[in-house]
């Protein structure tokens, strides 16, 4: 099996081409009557081989010869031969589009926010709901403004409420819902800035939180102010692991393998079985090296610990950590490992050498210890996902070629003389090179 012949891949390259912009163009056509001229640009792309595909594509559409009109819509693509996505286009506002089907490829698109769900999300971005939630007049809640979604599970909308911002994230699971509310409660007890809660409503599966001052970790490389950043950064984050803070469940090194072999190995497996080879090895390796490790205590962990969670206000020159869904006891490396794995793809990104030891100083200056065989451990499985997250989900450029060097990267963390020694900084600056996983 081959990337080549999915026909998932094929929809959605070919969605994201002229011949994908023409038949949008004609499905429209078609449904008003009407020359349709559209030209699109990617939102981003989600794919999950011989599955399931899913793109969110920016529309800028003319109607015959009228003005310009900017949507934005998300198809999902599945497999041929599979029942077609709902294909419900009642109640909607008179100025949406109806669902398309898309042809030759079993593709379903439908205006956002007008998506099948998370339910209520158009509900959501009205002005009057959100002043009834919040319990205040129509007047002081700005225009809202969809920030993010993530088809079938969640979105996130910004708005402005007085003086501030809020941000309303609506979830599809209760589960998925409670989990959040409960991992955000948790960590207001943590010696770090965090959102304060504003509102749940748990008959939408919704809640309101306050807006933080700060700039995103991740826009700040190259910035004189980065280093100053990293070390605060490694300060909160030994403050928030040594703090005794009651976060639910726990994560172990086991639930990384897991996610490595049921989120990369089974997806590459259906696509390029020899890179899938190489990864499942390396899998292997953690699992062995795993039983090995030094054992440490367990701490209050983030756990989704990528440079756009954390925010650097420059003024205090304080960190503000955000999005607490996954929020659990299990080992403090784990935060630092997804942390610098996602600096490494900043690094390539920005073609900028990112030095980790303001981070690290940061983190131990809070009498917070680093075991480098633990963090290595984490780093190598860390960028394994990161790859799945930056690479072969959103169908990057060059994906192969980028994630191939990639193992070679992890290979070389997981050698016998790299682990062994104890200069965590030199070890990592390959990682964090600017010519690293993604070049």
């Amino acid at each position: 099996m081959s990337h080549i012949t999915d026909p998932i891949h094929a929809a959605l390259v070919e969605l994201r081409s002229d011949r994908g912009r023409m038949a949008i163009a004609d499905a429209l056509t078609r449904w008003t009557g009407l020359k349709v001229q559209v030209e699109t640009a990617v939102a981003w792309t989600t794919y999950r081989p011989h599955r399931k595909g899913r793109i969110v594509l920016e529309l800028t559409v003319t109607i015959a010869g009228g003005r310009p009109e900017a949507r934005q819509m998300m198809f999902v693509i599945d497999p041929p031969g599979s029942e077609p996505q709902p294909f419900d286009g009642t109640d909607l506002p008179d100025d949406v589009f109806p669902p398309l089907r898309i042809s030759p490829w079993n593709a379903t698109g439908w205006t956002v926010p007008h998506v099948p769900r998370p339910a209520g999300l158009a509900d959501l971005l009205r002005r009057t709901t959100l002043a009834d939630m919040l319990g205040c007049s129509i007047e002081s809640v700005g225009e809202p403004e969809l920030v993010r979604l993530v088809p079938m599970r969640r979105s996130l909308i910004r708005t402005a409420v007085g003086d501030g911002t809020v941000f309303v994230k609506s979830f599809a699971g209760e589960r998925s819902f409670h989990r959040s509310v409960a991992g955000l409660q948790a960590a207001c007890d943590l010696p770090v800035a965090v959102p304060d809660l504003l509102a749940v409503d748990t008959e939408r599966l919704t809640f309101v939180m306050r807006g933080l001052p700060g700039v995103e970790l991740s826009s700040l490389v190259g910035c004189d102010d980065f280093n100053k950043a990293l070390h605060a950064t490694g300060t909160a984050l030994a403050g928030v692991h040594q703090s005794e803070a009651a976060l639910p469940c726990h994560r172990s090194g086991a639930a990384e393998i897991e996610d490595i072999t049921q989120l990369l190995v089974a997806d590459l497996a259906a696509i390029e079985p020899r890179l899938a080879g190489r990864i499942e090895a390396v899998a292997d390796q953690l699992t062995r090296e795993y039983k090995t490790l030094e054992p440490v205590a367990t701490a209050p962990i983030h756990g989704k610990c990528f440079g756009d969670q954390i925010l650097y206000d420059a003024t205090t020159g304080r960190i503000a950590i955000v999005d607490w869904d996954d929020a659990k006891k299990g080992d403090p490396h784990f935060d630092l490992g997804r942390l610098i794995a996602h600096l490494g793809f900043l690094a390539a990104t920005e073609e900028q050498a990112i030095r980790l030891g303001p981070l690290l100083d940061g983190y131990r200056k809070n009498h917070s210890r680093i075991c480098p065989r633990r963090l290595h451990w984490h780093v190598a499985a860390a960028m394994l996902l990161r790859g799945k997250i930056s690479l072969l989900r959103p169908l990057a450029d060059e994906w192969y070629d980028r994630l191939a060097r990639l193992v070679d990267l992890v290979e070389t963390l997981l050698e016998p003389d790299a682990t062994s020694r104890d200069d965590v900084d030199a070890l990592l600056a390959a990682v964090t090179s600017p010519k690293g996983p993604t070049r």
